[in-house]
């Protein structure tokens, strides 16, 4: 199962708004089914901060584009800025918060397609 993404060319992709921002599926088991990975862009608004939750079956990957973001992991405190990133291993709560002036922006990747969310 291959698939190219062309910038030129239009895409399906999943728009999730939250209080906090929004987050677009880019690859997912509903839009690509068997895919077993999700692939997402997350944005969060200024002073929001997503909820503190974990994911039971699927490891994370952050890479933070724009901004400033705090990420709490197992309650420990980390700051990450543009060009960081952090891996967060399956089962580990964690959340994110904005410190900076503008919508932060990050991409995210899961290793599972259909990854469970479990708010603390």
């Amino acid at each position: 199962m291959s698939q190219v993404f062309k910038p030129t060319e239009p895409y399906e992709s999943k728009l999730n708004e939250q209080p906090w921002g929004t987050m677009e599926w880019l690859v997912h088991d509903s839009l690509t089914p068997g895919v077993n990975m999700s692939v997402a862009v997350m944005k969060i608004l200024r002073d929001k901060t997503s909820p503190l939750h974990r994911h039971p079956n699927s490891n994370e990957f952050c890479y933070l584009l724009e901004g400033q973001a705090e990420i709490t992991m197992d309650n420990k405190k980390l700051i990450l800025n543009v060009g960081d990133s952090v891996l967060i291993p399956i089962g580990t709560a964690h959340g994110f918060k904005n410190l900076g002036t503008q919508t932060t922006k990050m991409f995210l990747s899961y290793s599972e397609g259909r990854r469970i969310f479990q708010e603390i």
